[in-house]
């Protein structure tokens, strides 16, 4: 081995290993957000059905995963 191949091989390892960690970290950020959002809608998807014309008002964010009832022709 080179002088120079002694050192680049270790820190292009190196470089590997940080990247993969950092990767990881990266998942677990986005299995707390999923975790969240999937909170969230069952949280929605338990309340009882609402009246379309009592929530028209609400923004559209707390109508998400909501159950209505419309009555009508």
């Amino acid at each position: 081995m080179t002088l120079r191949s002694r050192f680049v091989f270790p820190a292009l390892l190196t470089l590997v290993a940080l990247v993969c960690g950092r990767l990881g970290v990266w998942q677990l950020h986005r299995l707390r957000d999923r975790r969240s959002a999937n909170q969230i809608a069952l949280r929605a998807l338990a309340a009882p059905p609402a009246d379309l014309e009592a929530i028209a008002g609400e923004p559209d964010s707390a109508l998400a995963y909501r159950r209505v009832r419309v009555t009508g022709r």
